[in-house]
């Protein structure tokens, strides 16, 4: 009785009275800045579904985003979230320059906040994210009790050596086969499979980015139906066929279309998550027979090889990258260049593996040289930085702000022929931002230099034509 009249009416939208301050929660939109209890300093996201009421308890999913933009990713899962019954909470105050930490108290404080004013259903609370924001998700469970799940996009569950047969959870990843964290990911679904964690992967056709609706909703009813299978909630039957109906209908889009080792993969979760619920002797059927195929076969041999492939090569490019920045080793820019003229070529090969290969090196090096130069900011390294903004011009050369802050940087050291040489190399890439150049600081002598003016001349006139 003291919780109803606590929660008091829900009709259009929700007013929570919470000590002196008034709480009003809008259903069926995505709310900003609502202050976490009392640590008014520290603000969260939140989303109810429409239908939302107080009649029963919610399952809630939390989101990080590390960089603070925790609407813009409750954004990717809230018609999921509105279709299935998920509540939707990101906290604004994690970030990578934390400490895991602080991050963990801050996440503490946000959850402890939301169970205190929302029915929330204790054995349905579950962390999900992109990138590092995924990486966090998957700490989560591993400092907080009682999280159930965790939906990781595009980055591996962060250490291995963190999961514990005694702290079980379930957990989900989905990865482009172009991810740089494709590999990583791999592995940790073998991991968790060795410690027999309810694991699920699910790859697309892409890159390092965020996944489609579809995916993120096919995770969501997979938590869903998994918690039906331990019977926290009761079981609907209509659900688990639809939900199966669509797994299935995956399962023959990848076997015709050829991408015969990811349909086995598939087939191996649908084994794990409708073994409660219904009978499985056709999908062992499908499992085998596909085995016996021989493109499978050859699919797995390749992709074993290539993938051992990459793993060397991520090893000698993390191995150098450390090595140079240690030692200021700008002799060693000219390797790096050949090192991703080469990745270029895989990616352009007529074979789709050695194609994906290059892909998802090509991001992995581009994304070692961005860890590191937070980490040598962090360090207060100026010599190291530098280097490392040269690197990020070859691992990722349309990414302009890194020439103009070398030209700034350079200007500053009255080297104008470097200046000069990162000037040439950002107008060859297609730079085109000259009122960004001009107001770079410390660079009014540079900008006097015929050589810089015959520069901008040139490409100018290259432009036009």
């Amino acid at each position: 009785m003291a919780s109803r009249i606590r929660y008091f009416f829900l009709f259009i939208s929700t007013v929570i009275s919470l000590q002196a301050q008034t709480l009003t929660l809008k259903k069926g939109a995505i709310m900003d800045s609502l202050a976490t209890g009392e640590a008014v300093s520290e603000t969260y996201s939140l989303f109810l579904p429409s239908n939302f009421n107080t009649d029963r308890t919610w399952p809630l999913l939390l989101i990080f985003d590390m960089e603070g933009r925790s609407s813009q990713a409750l954004r990717m899962f809230s018609n999921v979230a509105e279709e299935q019954g998920y509540i939707l909470a990101g906290p604004n105050h994690v970030s990578d320059t934390l400490s895991i930490a602080d991050n963990i108290l801050v996440t503490g404080r946000l959850l402890s906040s939301i169970k205190s004013i929302l029915p929330i259903a204790s054995n349905r609370v579950y962390s999900a994210g992109f990138g590092s924001g995924g990486r966090m998700a998957g700490l989560v469970p591993v400092f907080i009790n009682n999280i159930s799940g965790v939906l990781s996009c595009g980055s591996a569950f962060p250490n291995t050596e963190l999961l514990s047969t005694t702290n079980r959870f379930h957990y989900i990843g989905i990865v482009g086969n172009g991810d740089y964290n494709y590999t990583d990911m791999i592995e940790a679904r073998r991991m968790m499979n060795t410690l027999r964690f309810t694991n699920q992967l699910y790859v697309f056709k892409g890159g390092h980015h965020w996944p489609s609706t579809d995916l993120l909703g096919r995770a969501l009813s997979h938590f869903t139906i998994a918690a039906m299978g331990k019977k926290l909630i009761g079981k609907d039957e209509n659900l688990i066929a639809s939900a199966y109906s669509k797994d299935l209908s995956s399962y023959e889009t990848l076997k015709n279309s050829g991408a015969f080792l990811q349909a086995e993969r598939h087939l191996n979760d649908m084994l794990m998550i409708y073994r409660p619920h219904r009978s499985i002797d056709s999908l062992r059927t499908f499992r085998k027979t596909l085995r016996k195929n021989k493109q499978f076969k050859n699919q797995q041999r390749l992709n074993t090889n290539y993938r051992f492939r990459e793993s060397l090569l991520k090893d000698d490019y993390a191995y150098y990258l450390e090595e140079d920045v240690l030692t200021y080793n700008y002799n060693n820019l000219g390797w790096w260049t050949f090192q991703m003229e080469k990745l270029k070529t895989f990616s352009k090969s007529p074979l789709s593996e050695e194609q994906l290969m290059g892909k998802r090196l090509l991001g992995y090096a581009n994304a070692l040289v961005e860890d590191q130069v937070i980490v040598s900011q962090a360090e207060e390294d100026p010599e190291a930085v530098l280097l490392l903004w040269m690197l990020k011009t070859i691992t990722d050369p349309k990414d302009f702000p890194y020439y103009l802050k070398i030209i700034r940087e350079t200007s500053l050291q009255e080297d104008f022929g470097t200046a000069l040489f990162y000037l040439e190399e950002a107008l060859k890439n297609g730079f085109t931002d000259l009122d960004a150049l001009s107001e770079l600081e410390h660079t009014g002598l540079l900008r006097i230099m015929p050589q810089y003016r015959e520069l901008l001349s040139t490409y100018s006139k290259e432009s036009e034509e």
